[in-house]
């Protein structure tokens, strides 16, 4: 239910209203009225025009795509024979409403327009988790964490894999990460699985992960990281294991 107010003659809307209909309005789909309405909200709220400024990429990528040409002269014409050859259904106008042309453009650009929403807040959504592990790595960088290099295992060997484990030296029980660099994905029901091992040869678990470009693996110590020894990454089942079963990977000393 709508909460739109009148101002003298002008119809307003607040910004959740505004940013409801903002990807109809800025396709021409809103009725005059209610584009009126979210335009006059434009100019007055900084909040709703810098959401509406992140289309502009979408809303550019339109004019590039295919235009629209008219149907081929025998396309027409069959579908004008249609109410002859199906007299039943022409006898009952009714229950048979052929879309016209503008009607099935208007749906394929806004379709096309969704799609290009859906695609742009992914995109925009995986420079943001990238733009955050630069930032995360940035800061490891910094004195206080002290970082492992791993040294790579005969099964990645041949792939160009970096990687490097950070924890911090004056708080033993924060986390720690796992940062890997061109970590083939595992095999097909498989995942990787760090291990954190003591003195004694007894390994606990520090969680699962899947390769890719750069893989970021928070690691919560389950007591201290003076308890362990060393480091190790193997492939175990999707689910997980309770102690190493499958090869050795990655491994290196705390």
């Amino acid at each position: 239910m709508k909460s739109e107010k009148r101002t003298g003659m002008r119809i307003t809307v607040n910004c959740r209203e505004c940013l409801e209909q903002l990807e109809l309005y800025l396709v021409g789909a809103l009725p005059e009225d209610e584009a009126a309405a979210v335009r006059f909200h434009l100019h007055t709220c900084q909040t709703c025009a810098a959401e509406a400024a992140t289309y502009a990429p979408i809303i550019e990528a339109l004019h590039y795509t295919p235009p629209l040409v008219a149907a081929p002269p025998t396309l027409v014409e069959r579908v004008a024979a249609l109410p002859a050859q199906h007299p039943r259904a022409a006898a009952h106008p009714h229950r048979t409403r052929w879309p016209s042309w503008n009607t099935l453009a208007a749906v394929l650009v806004i379709g096309l327009l969704f799609a290009n929403i859906w695609l742009y807040r992914n995109w925009r959504t995986a420079q943001t988790e990238l733009q955050q592990q630069r930032n995360l790595i940035a800061h490891l960088a910094e004195e206080q964490w002290r970082a492992v290099h791993l040294n790579v295992d005969e099964p990645l060997q041949t792939a160009p894999v970096q990687a490097a484990f950070y924890y911090s030296e004056d708080d033993p029980t924060a986390p720690g990460y796992l940062i890997i660099r061109n970590l083939p994905p595992p095999p097909a029901g498989k995942a990787y699985q760090l291990w954190l091992i003591r003195p004694d040869g007894v390994r606990d678990s520090g969680g699962l992960f899947r390769g890719g470009e750069t893989v970021v693996l928070p690691v919560e110590p389950p007591t201290s990281w003076h308890a362990y020894q060393e480091l190790g990454v193997t492939i175990e089942p999707a689910e997980g294991s309770p102690g190493p079963t499958g090869p050795r990977v990655l491994n290196g000393g705390l």
